[in-house]
């Protein structure tokens, strides 16, 4: 999946354990960037060039890695619990 790493973006390919080709165009997309590549679970890609594109393409459907990262943070997004663990938080918080 390439992206330009919203945060939306990059949390819904992750959930659905698909590593990222990250394409950041502004700072809080390259923070968000940073992070999955630092998690391994996505490249990062310096330019545009057709070869460059195509090596990150290549590394990141190539590699184990990179799917295996993807599923771990699939499963620690999966075990939050979701929306009904957010209700339950927000109210014992609020009261």
């Amino acid at each position: 999946f390439i992206t330009h790493c919203g945060m939306n973006s990059a949390s819904e390919g992750l959930y659905f354990e698909v590593p990222l080709v990250l394409f950041p165009q502004t700072p809080e997309q390259g923070a968000v960037a940073t992070r999955v590549e630092e998690l391994g679970a996505g490249i990062i890609l310096k330019s545009i060039e057709k070869e460059e594109i195509l090596n990150v393409i290549n590394e990141v459907l190539d590699n184990p890695k990179y799917k295996e990262k993807a599923l771990k943070i699939s499963e620690s997004f999966k075990d939050c619990g979701g929306v009904k663990e957010a209700r339950i938080f927000l109210e014992t918080i609020v009261g």
